[in-house]
């Protein structure tokens, strides 16, 4: 069965978003992270379905979205 993925909706914290948009040329892992991001997170973005929140949401149904530096 294939999973209808047009109306999901996937959060990521605004901050996080521009971390990632940003990118560090010093880093010797920019070039790695741009091509996960082009090619993970630009085609949700472009889709709409990319949900903007703020860090320390609560999602509903006992969800929670907190900030931990370092891991994504």
């Amino acid at each position: 069965m294939d999973a209808d993925i047009s109306k999901c909706e996937v959060p990521i914290t605004t901050s996080e978003y521009e971390f990632w948009v940003k990118g560090n040329l010093d880093d010797p892992m920019y070039q790695m992270q741009a091509v996960s991001f082009n090619e993970s997170v630009k085609p949700v973005v472009d889709a709409g379905l990319m949900n903007f929140i703020d860090v320390n949401t609560d999602l509903g149904d006992g969800l929670s979205v907190f900030s931990t530096p370092g891991h994504t």
